[in-house]
């Protein structure tokens, strides 16, 4: 059957892209087709179970299981369509270093607090990034208390795989398992060189 997450999906997809050039309109195409096989499967279901039949049950669960597989499956596709080729460097926000975890929320906004918003900015403690600080993180005390508020009492914790290399595929990025604090660290050579959050993907997603 011609839809995701089925096997006839990608047959018809190389068809499709093959005929038209354009493999990410044709992977929509097929990711919408199975989503409606799932939904009819669904309504023909319901008509069997108004009927009586026992099958109807059975082609309602199936059909839902392969409405939302079919989403799932599609929506992945279209994203390794899209970014085939793109790689972390292509889209993080640049930041030069590290904010140490030592410092006062005071003087970590002195120096990256410019404009009405923290952008969200990476947190060290002796060269090694532990965790991430922004704005939502610095509402969570008052005014009064940023000069003797350490960084490390304020930021969000990330775990080793939040950090990647700059060279690294932005798909196996997108794709890998969201971490709590939802951005992911920079690096090149073991340097800090940048930041991706949701602001740094807004412009392709």
């Amino acid at each position: 059957l011609p839809g995701f997450p089925l096997d006839g999906a990608r047959v018809l997809r190389g068809i499709l892209a093959a005929r038209s050039g354009d493999r990410l309109r044709a992977t929509r195409v097929v990711n919408t087709i199975g989503r409606t096989m799932g939904w009819l499967t669904v309504g023909l279901g319901v008509a069997l179970m108004v009927t009586r039949q026992p099958a109807g049950l059975f082609a309602i669960v199936g059909g839902w299981f392969l409405a939302q597989a079919a989403a799932s499956v599609g929506r992945r596709e279209e994203l390794s369509v899209a970014l085939d080729g793109m790689i972390v460097r292509d889209v993080m926000r640049l930041t030069t270093e590290a904010v140490p975890a030592d410092w006062t929320v005071s003087a970590m906004l002195d120096l990256y607090g410019l404009g009405p918003r923290l952008r969200t900015q990476p947190v060290e403690v002796k060269g090694r990034v532990v965790g991430v600080v922004a704005q939502e993180d610095i509402e969570m005390i008052s005014p009064p208390r940023w000069s003797s508020t350490r960084v490390r009492a304020v930021m969000s914790l990330i775990g080793p795989t939040d950090v990647v290399e700059a060279s690294d595929s932005l798909e196996s990025l997108l794709l890998r398992p969201a971490s709590g604090s939802g951005v992911a660290v920079v690096v090149d050579d073991g340097r800090v060189v940048g930041v991706i959050d949701a602001e740094s993907l807004s412009t392709i997603l």
